[in-house]
């Protein structure tokens, strides 16, 4: 049986400011609650709690990567498949955030 759940980005940001506005990575963080929400309910569904796989595209894969890396997600999945997107990105990474957190808030 194969039982898929698409847990979309999350409306809170992948980034911290480093101050009281913004303290952690929301959006991974909404990801590994997700991934304890599988862990709970998917026998519920036919699925299987000690066979989960993870799959991320693009921007998903780097975000496949990062759970990979993560200990907030160790034994939450078993498998993982990063399709065109390691955690690597240059992009993913910048000294100061707070000018791209001002843009976003904007948007």
């Amino acid at each position: 049986i194969t039982v898929i759940i698409l847990v979309p980005f999350s409306l809170s940001d992948f980034c911290s400011t480093g101050d009281e506005h913004s303290r952690g990575n929301w959006g991974h963080l909404d990801q590994v609650a997700a991934l304890h929400w599988v862990q709970d309910n998917i026998a519920n569904f036919g699925g299987n709690p000690d066979s989960v796989t993870i799959f991320g595209e693009s921007a998903g894969g780097e975000c496949v990567s990062v759970l990979l890396l993560s200990p907030l997600a160790k034994n939450l999945f078993h498998r993982a498949i990063s399709q065109s997107g390691v955690v690597l990105t240059t992009g993913l990474f910048s000294k100061n955030i707070k000018p791209v957190a001002k843009v976003g808030l904007t948007l």
